[in-house]
């Protein structure tokens, strides 16, 4: 077993097990397309499965001609660890 990943042990009695971490299966986001003019703004929101991965960060990057136009915001109350 290869341990390239932070693993936890689980005590349960007198039992000590080894538990693999949960591994992100999609990120999905609430927009395919967008287009926008100078001064609209558009939210976008990333949907992480399943709800109790290990670690649910998403990171956003803006790629373009113009990337210094776009202000990227995250609300750190929307990111739910485990749910």
């Amino acid at each position: 077993m290869g341990l390239d990943s932070t693993y936890s042990l689980e005590i349960s009695g007198n039992e000590l097990s080894l538990v693999a971490p949960v591994a992100v299966k999609s990120v999905v986001l609430n927009e395919d397309f967008t287009n926008l003019i100078v001064e609209d703004t558009q939210m976008l929101m990333a949907t992480v499965t399943p709800d109790n991965a290990d670690d649910r960060t998403v990171k956003w990057s803006v790629d373009g001609t113009d990337t210094d136009a776009v202000k990227l915001y995250t609300n750190e109350s929307q990111d739910r660890k485990g749910g």
